[in-house]
């Protein structure tokens, strides 16, 4: 209580500041992201069918995004049985599934699930495109939609946006300088859907997308990282160099003063892409020497409009 009233008003209004910003920032923020979560919602209630068939199911395992930390194995059996895992929450683990039900496609492509012990079936509608290293999106008639992961890589994609990286599928393939020599590669963060707190699938609020440059000399240069919000700005604004720890097949990047060590987590195909693990999040990078822009811009338009046309033109 001792000073001046000069020092007194001073720390008053200190303590008054922060006050408020404990209080407002939360709640701005949390009011954002339940704005952008309603949009999402209501476009997943308006998207358009993308139909299903049965090659897609039973060729692989299929693994449901249960919350941000979990996931279950559902197997959709050639005989028309249905058989599903418990809970996961850890990583490295492939869930043993239990035969439980049935299923069939029908003629329209919507996938019809009977539990034995639960009472009526689920009908599900597949409302975002195929392919594009994004989990399906498969609305039900409530309007809500489940986060579905089809295909050979079922199990690593889904760990890595789980828990960051796939101890049940590690990479077998590293970085090579001979990879990265003189390549562009367009990136988005990844993964660009997530679940909310309440577990719906929604837009990562963190997505950003860009453009990085390995030059031969061993110098590179990116672009900025773009907001999904704003119009694509692909200019190499930014300097810096490269280098690949051949030993180890770990990428090491330096712009200015901040150095970035990168690895591989998933090496795909059609498109060519590579899942990156940096020391700042997840990246998915696109490879292509003449479409990597293109795939680039279809994957932002699958993820947040579920049209894969949507940011072609952009």
């Amino acid at each position: 209580m001792e000073g001046s009233l000069y020092e007194k008003m001073t720390i008053f209004s200190l303590i008054a500041l922060t006050f408020l910003a404990v209080i407002l920032i939360p709640f701005l923020s949390s009011s954002s992201d339940s704005k952008a979560l309603a949009r999402y919602r209501e476009q997943i209630r308006q998207a358009r069918p993308h139909p299903l068939n049965e090659a897609e199911l039973t060729g692989f395992p299929v693994y449901l995004w249960d919350s941000r930390k979990s996931f279950h194995k559902m197997l959709f059996g050639l005989d028309g049985s249905f058989s599903e895992s418990p809970l996961t929450t850890s990583n490295g683990v492939d869930p043993a599934a239990q035969p439980c039900g049935s299923w069939t496609v029908t003629p329209e492509g919507e996938l019809k699930i009977a539990r034995k012990l639960a009472a009526g079936v689920r009908v599900l509608t597949r409302v975002s495109p195929e392919g594009y290293q994004l989990p399906t999106l498969m609305r039900l008639n409530s309007g809500f939609a489940e986060a579905w992961f089809l295909g050979e890589q079922s199990l690593a994609q889904v760990q890595i946006s789980c828990f960051g990286y796939s101890e049940s599928r590690p990479s077998p393939d590293k970085f090579t300088a001979q990879l990265l020599r003189g390549l562009t590669v367009y990136w988005a963060t990844y993964p660009a859907l997530v679940l909310s707190a309440g577990n719906e699938v929604t837009v990562n609020p963190e997505l950003a997308y860009g453009a990085l440059t390995f030059h031969p000399d061993g110098t590179l240069s990116k672009s900025i990282s773009n907001p999904i919000d704003a119009p694509p700005d692909y200019r190499q604004s930014f300097s810096g160099t490269w280098q690949v720890d051949e030993n180890f097949g770990v990428l090491h990047t330096s712009v200015g003063l901040y150095t970035t060590e990168i690895k591989l987590l998933l090496h795909g195909t059609r498109p060519e892409t590579l899942l990156v693990g940096t020391t700042s999040g997840n990246e998915q990078w696109f490879l292509d020497r003449d479409r990597a822009k293109e795939q680039l811009q279809a994957h932002l338009g699958a993820a947040v409009y579920l049209d894969a046309r949507e940011l072609v033109q952009a």
